[in-house]
């Protein structure tokens, strides 16, 4: 075997090993790291929304975008996510920090409710295959 076959075999070895263990993936992330390796694909879109206390914030999941895709809270607020996939296809919600992780029937709206306990930027994504980097990625900064 060359040289260069055997970098290639010890490279794809590599990449068995990282995705049998769950690094570099959407799942293999906590804490305050969560999401940013899709920070390079949230795309603002109008205005952030302020998240209160007792009050549900209606997300439209589209193809693959969220929209609001960028919320900001305080320190102890109550989350009243209302997300509704508008697709006949189906798509996740996943914010590991604060134990969310919801799956999205097509054309039905689902509720994800969970408090911020601890500040922070973090970044809520589908996981569902090509979604994130498509642009599925939405920032919550909790202040």
């Amino acid at each position: 075997m060359t040289g260069r076959g055997i970098r290639t075999l010890a490279a794809t070895g590599l990449v068995a090993l990282l995705a049998a263990s769950g690094c570099g993936t959407a799942g293999g992330t906590s804490g305050a790291a969560e999401g940013k390796q899709f920070a390079p694909y949230h795309r603002p879109k109008g205005t952030p929304i302020t998240v209160r206390s007792g009050r549900p914030v209606a997300v439209t999941a589209g193809r693959v975008s969220l929209d609001p895709n960028t919320l900001s809270a305080t320190r102890g607020t109550q989350v009243h996510l209302q997300i509704h996939n508008t697709t006949s296809g189906r798509h996740d919600f996943q914010l590991p920090s604060f134990h969310v992780h919801a799956t999205l029937p097509p054309d039905k709206t689902t509720s994800v409710t969970f408090t911020v306990d601890r500040a922070g930027v973090l970044y809520f994504y589908s996981s569902r295959p090509g979604h994130a980097h498509g642009g599925m990625v939405g920032r919550l900064t909790v202040h």
